[in-house]
C-alpha cells in the first residue's frame, strides 16, 4: 500500500503559488504552503489586514485553502516593504534570498515528495530538493531572462530609445538560470512564453505549459455610460500596464501618428522614465491616470472600446484577459501571451503599421466593435481559477505516480 503525497508549496510574493497550493489541497497532498504573509485569522497577513483592510490584502489569500498548512515568514518581506519605502526601486535580491534559506531548511529537516517553487526565491531551495531526490516544479512568471534581453535590445533599436537593462541585473539573470537548471518542471503560461525557453535549449517536455486565470466574479461588465465609437465617431482605447518600452507603448504612439484618425487613448499605469507620454499625437487624444484600483479599473474598462496591449514581451498578460471578462475585446501583439477567440485580435509585435491597419479596421467597421464584445466574456470564462487547478492537480497526480509505483 502506497504511503500519502506529501507536496510543500514557497513563494514569498503573489502568483500562481497560491493557486497551486489550494490544488495540492484537493489532491489531499499539501503539507506546507510557505509564504510571507497570509490573510487568515491568528496569521500575521490576518493581524495586517485588521489595521489595512481586507481589500489591501486581496491577493494574500485564497478561499478554500486550510490555515493549517500555512507557514508564513514575513521577516524579509517586512524588511524589503520598508526599505522600499524609503526610496529603493523594486523588490531586492535579499528578501528573495533568505526566503529561499528559510524554505531550504524546511525542505531538509522534512523532504516532501514535490516542492513547487517560484523563480528568484528557489536556488537554494532547489538545490537541496536536488540532492534529497525531492521532484521540483519551477514557476517561471517571466520570458527566459536572455530571450527577454534580446527583445528588449530590438525594441529599444526599433523605437530609437536607450534600453539600460532591467534593475534586477546580471546576478538575478544568474540566479533565475541556476534555477532553471535545477528544477525537474518548468511552468510557463503560454506557447510564446514556452518558445522563449526551448530556443535557450530547455528541453519541451520539462515545460508545463498552463494558462493563467481571471476571476470572472470580479471582473465582470458592470453597468456604466459606454462611449463608444458607434455614436460618437471617436475611437476610444485603454492601455493597461506599465508606461514602458516592453509593453509596447512606443510603437502605438507611433501607430496613432500613422492612423491620423480621432482616437482617445486613457493609459493606466505606473509611469516609467523610459517613456515620456504626449497630451496629443496628431487627432488622438491621451490620457494618463497613472495606477488604478482594481474597482475603477473595471469601470473603466466598460468604459471603453477597446483595450490594446502592443507587448513587446508578456509572458501572458493578465489584463487582456480581464477586459474580455469585462466585456471589451482587445489587439493584442505576437508577443503577448493571453489568449484570444480569434487571431485577427493579434498584430505582429513592434509593428507600429500593422496596429495602425488593425485599429483603422475598427474605424471603418464599427459595428466589429459589437460583435468581437459579444464573444468576450464567455471565453474569458475558460481561463478561471478552477480550470488552472484543475490542469495542475493533473499534473501533480503524473508526476507522483512513479513516486507511488515504487512503495
Amino acid at each position: 500500500m502506497s504511503s500519502p503525497r506529501a507536496i510543500d508549496v514557497g513563494y514569498c510574493g503573489v502568483h500562481t503559488a497560491f493557486e497551486c497550493a489550494l490544488a495540492a489541497q484537493e489532491c489531499g497532498w499539501l503539507r506546507n504552503f510557505h509564504c510571507s504573509i497570509y490573510d487568515a485569522p491568528g496569521k500575521w497577513g490576518g493581524l495586517a489586514s485588521r489595521y489595512l483592510g481586507g481589500e489591501a490584502l486581496r491577493n494574500r489569500r485564497v478561499d478554500g485553502l486550510d490555515p493549517r498548512h500555512i507557514c508564513e515568514y514575513p521577516l524579509p518581506w517586512l524588511i524589503d516593504t520598508l526599505v522600499r519605502r524609503f526610496g529603493a526601486k523594486g523588490e531586492s535580491m535579499m528578501m528573495f534570498t533568505a526566503f529561499d534559506a528559510h524554505c531550504a531548511r524546511k525542505l531538509e529537516q522534512q523532504p516532501p515528495d514535490l516542492f513547487v517553487s517560484t523563480e528568484r526565491s528557489a536556488l537554494r531551495s532547489l538545490q537541496i530538493a536536488a540532492r534529497l531526490g525531492i521532484h521540483t516544479v519551477h514557476d517561471c512568471p517571466q520570458l527566459h531572462p536572455v530571450e527577454l534581453e534580446k527583445l528588449m535590445q530590438q525594441a529599444s533599436d526599433a523605437c530609437d530609445l536607450p534600453w539600460k537593462g532591467f534593475p534586477d541585473g546580471e546576478a538575478m539573470m544568474e540566479r533565475k538560470l541556476q534555477e532553471y537548471e535545477l528544477a525537474s518542471r518548468l511552468m510557463v503560461y503560454s506557447e510564446f512564453h514556452g518558445q522563449s525557453f526551448v530556443r535557450q535549449g530547455v528541453a519541451p517536455e520539462r515545460l508545463f505549459q498552463n494558462p493563467l486565470w481571471v476571476d470572472t466574479d470580479f471582473w465582470q461588465p458592470v453597468t456604466a455610460v459606454k462611449r463608444s465609437s458607434l455614436s460618437t465617431g471617436t475611437l476610444h482605447l485603454l492601455f493597461v500596464g506599465e508606461l514602458s518600452i516592453r509593453k509596447g507603448l512606443p510603437f502605438l504612439f507611433k501607430a496613432l501618428e500613422l492612423l491620423g484618425a480621432p482616437v482617445r487613448l486613457t493609459l493606466a499605469g505606473r509611469p516609467t522614465d523610459q517613456i515620456v507620454v504626449p497630451s496629443r499625437i496628431g487627432r488622438a487624444e491621451i490620457v494618463a491616470t497613472g495606477p488604478l484600483t482594481k474597482h475603477r479599473l473595471r469601470e473603466l474598462y466598460a468604459e471603453h472600446d477597446l483595450l490594446v496591449l502592443p507587448s513587446v514581451a508578456d509572458a501572458f498578460g493578465w489584463v487582456a484577459v480581464e477586459a474580455m471578462a469585462c466585456g471589451i475585446p482587445v489587439l493584442l501583439s505576437e508577443n503577448c501571451g493571453a489568449p484570444v477567440p480569434d487571431p485577427a485580435w493579434r498584430v505582429p509585435a513592434m509593428d507600429a503599421v500593422a496596429l495602425a491597419a488593425r485599429l483603422q479596421f475598427y474605424l471603418d467597421h464599427p459595428d466589429r466593435l459589437g460583435e468581437c464584445a459579444a464573444q468576450c466574456s464567455s471565453f474569458a470564462s475558460q481561463f478561471i481559477p478552477v480550470h488552472f487547478r484543475e490542469r495542475v492537480r493533473q499534473q501533480f497526480a503524473d508526476w507522483l505516480s512513479p513516486i507511488a509505483g515504487t512503495n
